[in-house]
C-alpha cells in the first residue's frame, strides 16, 4: 500500500510539471522516489519469497507428521496381528467368574477414555479410540464368559493406553521447548507447534493452539495424561475388588464344605455302629455287614428294606452324601485342570503337597487353607485344588460314613496325584487313575444320582483333557438297555438322564 502511495505522487508530480523542462532539484528528488519505489517493491518480492519458503517448511512437516501417523497405524495393525496369531492367546484364564458389579465397572472407563481420546491426536487419539473398543470388547468377553476374548483384549487395551500416554508426554515435551524458544527463535518455536498441530489434528490442543493459546495447550497435554492415569487406577481397582470377591467366594465354598462334613458327622454320629433292622429280620449294618458282638440294640433303627439298605431313608442320605462328594470332586478338577495351557500340560502339585502326602495332618492343612484363605509360602492355588480333589474323592469312597475320611487316605490320594518332578507319561498316567477312581465311585450310584465329569468340565481345555484321559473322546457314552440293573435300579428305556426313568429293583 505504502508502494502505491508512493507512485501515485511520482504521477501526480509528472503531471504538474508536463512538457516544462524540470529544474535538477526536482529531477534528483524524483528519481530518489523512483529508486525508494523500487527498493520497497524489491523488499515485497524478498518477504513474499520468504513467506512462501515458510509455508513450504510447514506443509513439509505437515506431511513428515501425517506420514509419521499413518507409518505408526501401520506398524500398530501389522503388530496387532502378529500378537493375535501368538498361540498362547488361546489359554484360558483360571477361574474366570465375572460379575455384574465389575461389569458395570468396566463400562465406566468409556466416559474417561472417551475425555482422553478428544484430548489427544494423531497416534494418541488413535489409540486411545482403540483403547474404547478394547474395553468394549473386554466388557463383551465379561459378561458371556469369553475369557480368551478377555483376556485378549484386556492385553490390546493396556498397550493402547500406554500408546496415549507416550503420545502426550512426547506432545507435552514439544510444546515446552517451543514456548522455552519463542523468545530467541521464533521461526523454530513456530515449526514445531506447527509438527505439533499436525499430530493433533481434531483435538482440544489443536483448537487451543490455533488460537495461539499455548500455556492452555500444555495444560490439555498434562490433563489427558493425567487421565490416563485415572483409567489405569480404576481398572486396576476393579481387578483388586474382583480378586477379592473371588477369594470371599472361595472361603465361602470352603466353608460351606466344612459345614457339609460337620453335618455328616450330626447326621450319623458314629457310623460304624450304625445297623438296621431288615424285614427278613436280619440286622446289618448300611452295607448289608452283620454286627459284631456286643453291640447294644439301642443303637439299631427299623427299616423296611432287605440287602443294602437301598430303600432305607439313611441309605438314601449316604447316596445323596456320596452323589454330592463326587459332584465336589468334579467341580474341583474343572478349576484345577483350566489351569493347563494345552491338553499336555497337565497342572503339578508343588514339593509342599508332595511332603503333605507322606505326613499326618493333611486335613488340617486343608481346613486351615478353608477358613483363612492362606496358604504356606510353597503351597500354590494348584496345591489347594488338588488337596480338595483328594478330600472329596476319600469323601466320596466313604459313601457317607465321616469316620471313613482319614488323614492316611487322603494322603494316599495325594501321593497319586500330579506332583513337580514327575515324567510327562506319569502325570498323564496318575489323571487317568484319578478319573477311574471317581468313576468306580460313581458306578455305585443309582442311575439319578450319577455325577459324570461331563457335566463339569466347562473349561475347553480342561474338557479335552478329560476326554482324553477317561476315554471320552474316541467312545461314545453307553446307553442301558431297557431292562438293565445299575446300582440297584431298573432301566425302564427312554432318556437315562431322567431319574424317572429307573425304578428301584426290589428284595
Amino acid at each position: 500500500m505504502a508502494v502505491r502511495g508512493l507512485r501515485s505522487r511520482i504521477d501526480e508530480l509528472s503531471s504538474a510539471l508536463g512538457s516544462q523542462e524540470m529544474p535538477a532539484d526536482q529531477k534528483q528528488k524524483l528519481q530518489d522516489y523512483e529508486s525508494e519505489a523500487a527498493g520497497a517493491q524489491q523488499r515485497i518480492y524478498e518477504l513474499q519469497a520468504d513467506l512462501k519458503r515458510g509455508a513450504e517448511k510447514i506443509g513439509e512437516t505437515e506431511i513428515r507428521a501425517a506420514k509419521k501417523e499413518r507409518e505408526a497405524k501401520e506398524t500398530y495393525a501389522d503388530r496387532v496381528r502378529a500378537e493375535y496369531a501368538r498361540p498362547d492367546y488361546d489359554t484360558m484364564v483360571a477361574e474366570f467368574r465375572p460379575t455384574k458389579t465389575q461389569g458395570s465397572d468396566i463400562m465406566g472407563l468409556f466416559a474417561m477414555l472417551s475425555a482422553v481420546a478428544y484430548m489427544s491426536g494423531g497416534k494418541g487419539r488413535y489409540a486411545g479410540e482403540a483403547a474404547m473398543k478394547n474395553a468394549g470388547s473386554m466388557l463383551e468377553g465379561w459378561n458371556k464368559g469369553r475369557e480368551d476374548l478377555f483376556k485378549r483384549e484386556l492385553l490390546e487395551f493396556d498397550k493402547n493406553l500406554k500408546t496415549v500416554d507416550q503420545h502426550n508426554k512426547a506432545s507435552e515435551a514439544k510444546l515446552k521447548k517451543a514456548i522455552e524458544l519463542f523468545s530467541v527463535d521464533r521461526d523454530a518455536a513456530m515449526g514445531l507447534v506447527a509438527e505439533i498441530k499436525a499430530e493433533n489434528v481434531g483435538t482440544k490442543a489443536q483448537q487451543e493452539l490455533n488460537q495461539g493459546l499455548m500455556t492452555q495447550a500444555l495444560n490439555t497435554f498434562k490433563e489427558a495424561r493425567a487421565g490416563s492415569e485415572k483409567v489405569r487406577n480404576n481398572w486396576n481397582t476393579i481387578v483388586e475388588n474382583a480378586w477379592k470377591e473371588q477369594q470371599k467366594d472361595q472361603r465361602d465354598f470352603a466353608m460351606k464344605m466344612i459345614e457339609a462334613g460337620r453335618a455328616k458327622e450330626l447326621l450319623l454320629g458314629n457310623d460304624d455302629n450304625l445297623y438296621v433292622f431288615r424285614n427278613d429280620g436280619s440286622i446289618t449294618d448300611t452295607h448289608g455287614n452283620k454286627p459284631p458282638e456286643g453291640v447294644k440294640f439301642s443303637q439299631f433303627k427299623k427299616t423296611g428294606d432287605k440287602g443294602g439298605g437301598k430303600g432305607s431313608a439313611t441309605s438314601q442320605q449316604f447316596e445323596n452324601i456320596t452323589s454330592a462328594d463326587i459332584g465336589n470332586a468334579w467341580f474341583r478338577i474343572n478349576q484345577w485342570l483350566s489351569r493347563a495351557k494345552s491338553v499336555d500340560d497337565i497342572p503339578s502339585g508343588s514339593p509342599f503337597l508332595r511332603d503333605r502326602g507322606t505326613q499326618s495332618g493333611i486335613v488340617d492343612a486343608f481346613l486351615n487353607y478353608a477358613k483363612t484363605s492362606s496358604l504356606p509360602a510353597d503351597m500354590q492355588a494348584t496345591d489347594a485344588a488338588l488337596l480338595g480333589i483328594a478330600f472329596d474323592i476319600v469323601a466320596a469312597r466313604a459313601q457317607g460314613r465321616s469316620t471313613g475320611v482319614t488323614d492316611a487316605k487322603i494322603a494316599q490320594v495325594v501321593r497319586q496325584l500330579p506332583i513337580e518332578g514327575d515324567r510327562p507319561e506319569t502325570k498323564r498316567e496318575k489323571v487317568a487313575l484319578l478319573f477311574n477312581q471317581l468313576d468306580e465311585v460313581n458306578k455305585m450310584l443309582p442311575g439319578e444320582k450319577q455325577k459324570s465329569g461331563d457335566d463339569y468340565m466347562r473349561s475347553p481345555v480342561a474338557r479335552q483333557i478329560w476326554q482324553k484321559y477317561s476315554g471320552e473322546e474316541t467312545s461314545a457314552p453307553q446307553v442301558p438297555q431297557p431292562g438293565e440293573v445299575k446300582g440297584g435300579y431298573r432301566f425302564k428305556g427312554g432318556n437315562p438322564a431322567d431319574k424317572n426313568n429307573w425304578e428301584k429293583v426290589s428284595g
